[in-house]
């Protein structure tokens, strides 16, 4: 029997506009961040944003608690809407998009975790709209 268990990401992000498309998962610099609260539109948390609909990186660093990582387990990052187009990397091997404004989706992480606790770093790319998480 399959257990679903939640390690809910909400809160506070890391967060980077690339009107450029310049940046990568592996090139976002903490000191040029803005944290942003997730979920929710950064069209409504940053004033100087309410108009911009390019591209934007988010990103979480978390740990994934030993008891949320039995040995059998499978984990999936869900997420509630995004719009419009998303791009989803962890501890950066890129797991996968998904396009579709507002739809909810989830992404497999891709076999079974170790027992022990966890380091992750969870980036998002999403381009164009609002996001939520």
């Amino acid at each position: 029997m399959m257990i679903r268990r939640r390690t809910p990401l909400d809160g506070r992000w890391e967060f980077y506009i690339d009107p450029e498309q310049s940046l990568a998962q592996d090139r976002l610099d903490p000191s040029q961040a803005r944290e942003i609260r997730v979920p929710g539109p950064w069209q409504a948390q940053f004033d100087d944003l309410r108009h911009y609909t390019g591209v934007a990186w988010y990103r979480l660093r978390f740990t994934l608690e030993s008891s949320a990582a039995a040995p059998d387990a499978r984990h999936f990052i869900h997420f509630g809407a995004v719009d419009y187009y998303a791009e989803v990397w962890l501890n950066g091997a890129r797991l996968g998009d998904h396009e579709g404004g507002y739809l909810p989706f989830e992404l497999d992480r891709g076999g079974p975790c170790s027992a022990t606790p966890r380091a992750c770093e969870s980036h998002h790319r999403f381009r164009t709209g609002h996001s939520s998480i």
